[in-house]
Formats: structure tokens, C-alpha cells, sequence
């Protein structure tokens, strides 16, 4: 993770973080807030502000993330950070009255882990409510990148990262024990100068798209080549005549909410 990029490029970030702070409703406030993933801080300083009494709790795997967070926070007494993993949260069990996660979880390699530790930290009738990226996410990429993969006539396409539905994602929560869960969705799109900017974009938040971890020789360089064409012809904008197209990228933006029962 990039800690001194992540504010720059994480505008969608941003924008999904002031939507999901604005969906906590709690009936009584809470005492105790965990921010699980929280990056450099944005769902953390949102809900500082929304719940000013209650003390909050930061943890992120990357310590410079952690530490980022810690500096914009430092002026509030009551907020914690944590250099930790998601799938094995430091906090002892029944600790937070509320967790939350913004646009985190997709990158975990064990999500009912994730919801397991949660659901441990989180008092009865604790809320979880956090945003995540689908299954519909980055189709241009992925497109782009397999037409330019089969163009080069090279066997064995590199693995590409995917994302869960809103269904497994409901089932999930539902076998590690959550109540009253609500899973909705969105499309997102933004737009790029080109290809190499959206991937520039990616690896400033720390997302590893596409992983190209197949060949390393220069038929790499040219596959790439040949999808950024492809990606401006199949998704581009504006006037092509003038070189002036932008791209676009779409993202499914999940929001799961969840109680812990018992």
C-alpha cells in the first residue's frame, strides 16, 4: 500500500465513504467505533465526526497507512490506531458497539474470516456496515486485457483479480452469523486520460490490477500495449480524430449492513 498516494488517488474512496457514513443510523450512539481497513482515514475522520463522544478505533495491515491516519486524528483524544490484519483483529471479543470498512474487504483472501473476527469484536446487537467492490467492477479492464491477450497468440492468461457478488457476500455474513442483513449495490464510473492513468490510479490505492504475473519477457510490454489501444477504441470518449478521448472505468460499489444476534 502507498500511503503517500492514497489521498491522491482515492477519490472514489472519498466519495463512497461520505455515502456510507451518511447510512449509520443508530438508535442510541455508539461508545466504541472500529474502522476496519481504514486506510488513511477517511471513513475514520467521517465517523469521528458523526459519533464526537464515542472513542474510535483504526486498523490497517500497512503500518504508513496507520500512522497517516494517526496524524489526521491526532487532535481527537479519544482515537486509536492499529497496525493489524483484518482476518485476525487485535480486540478482545465484544469490544465495539459499531465496525465499519470502507472499500477494503475485496482485496482479504478470506472474507468469512474477516466476518468471523467481526462478528467477535462487535458487542450483541453491534452494527456492521461496510462497502466493498462487485463482481462487476473493472469489466473494461478485464475486457480490454483478454482481447489483447488473445491477439498476442500466447497461451495461459495471467490471473486476474475477482471480486464476490452480492450474493456470496450475503451468504457469508449470514453463515458467520449476522442478523438483518441488507446487501445493495451501485454503478460507479469515472473517467481516465487513458489507460495508463487508471492503472496508475489503481496502484496509488495499493490494487494489484490486473496482476500480471504470467510472462515477464517483452511480449508482457506489448500485450499491454495492444490493451491500452484496445481499451481507448472499445471504451473511449470524446473525438477521436483529435486524440482527445478519455476513457472510462466502472465500479459495482456494494453497501452490507449486518447485527450481530447474539
Amino acid at each position: 500500500m502507498c500511503a503517500s498516494t492514497y489521498d491522491i488517488y482515492g477519490g472514489l474512496q472519498k466519495e463512497v465513504a461520505g455515502e456510507l457514513i451518511s447510512q449509520i443510523v443508530s438508535p442510541c450512539p455508539p461508545r466504541a467505533v472500529l474502522d476496519i481497513g481504514c486506510g488513511t482515514g477517511f471513513l475514520t475522520i467521517e465517523t469521528g465526526r458523526k459519533f464526537p463522544d464515542a472513542e474510535i478505533f483504526g486498523c490497517d495491515f500497512a503500518h504508513p497507512m496507520v500512522k497517516t491516519s494517526f496524524q489526521k486524528l491526532s487532535y481527537k483524544e479519544n482515537s486509536f490506531f492499529t497496525t493489524g490484519d483484518c482476518e485476525d483483529l487485535p480486540y478482545r471479543k465484544d469490544s465495539f458497539d459499531l465496525a465499519v470498512s470502507n472499500l477494503a474487504l475485496q482485496w482479504t483472501d478470506d472474507i468469512n474470516r474477516v466476518f468471523s473476527e467481526t462478528l467477535r469484536v462487535l458487542k450483541k446487537d453491534g452494527r456492521f456496515i461496510f462497502s466493498t467492490l462487485g463482481k462487476r467492477s473493472l469489466n473494461e479492464l478485464k475486457e480490454s486485457y483478454k482481447k489483447a491477450h488473445e491477439k498476442s497468440l500466447k497461451d495461459g492468461l495471467p490471473s486476474f483479480v475477482e471480486f464476490l457478488d452480492k450474493k456470496r457476500l450475503r451468504s457469508a455474513m449470514h453463515e458467520c452469523g449476522f442478523a438483518d442483513i441488507c446487501v445493495v449495490s451501485c454503478m460507479k464510473k469515472r473517467r481516465y486520460p487513458d489507460m495508463w492513468a487508471l492503472l496508475k490510479t489503481l496502484k496509488g490505492i495499493g490494487a494489484g490490477n490486473p496482476r500480471l504475473d504470467g510472462d515477464k519477457s517483452l511480449a508482457r510490454g506489448r500485450i499491454l500495449k495492444n490493451m491500452a489501444k484496445l481499451y481507448t477504441l472499445l471504451y473511449g470518449t470524446g473525438d477521436i480524430n483529435r486524440q482527445t478521448r478519455d476513457i472510462y472505468a466502472t465500479y459495482e460499489v456494494i453497501i452490507v449492513h449486518g447485527r450481530k444476534n447474539a
